[in-house]
């Protein structure tokens, strides 16, 4: 049973856990960019952020400072796509 039903207390970084591990059967390629992403996001605060407390501009906040930081438009367009696809609305 899950500690936290409702998924409040769930971390950013969690949630994308959770939703690379119900993919299965992917390309090589695929992996090896979900694993990029896991890992840049284990380096940032936003990861540990409460998907509760977060807000669309939150997310589009972070992609920005991604951009500042120096990542390319290809890094971005993936972290973009893990994490829209992870948050349960299918938006961030």
């Amino acid at each position: 049973m899950l500690s936290d039903p409702m998924g409040k207390n769930v971390t950013v970084g969690e949630l994308v856990e959770r939703y690379l591990c119900t993919k299965t059967e992917v390309k090589p390629n695929t992996l090896v960019n979900y694993n990029f992403v896991q890992n840049l996001l284990k380096k940032e605060t936003f990861s540990e952020k409460k998907i509760s407390q977060i807000k669309t501009s939150d997310a589009k906040l972070f992609l920005i400072r991604l951009q500042q930081d120096g990542k390319g438009y290809s890094t971005i367009k993936t972290v973009r796509g893990v994490l829209r696809s992870a948050f349960p609305d299918g938006g961030g």
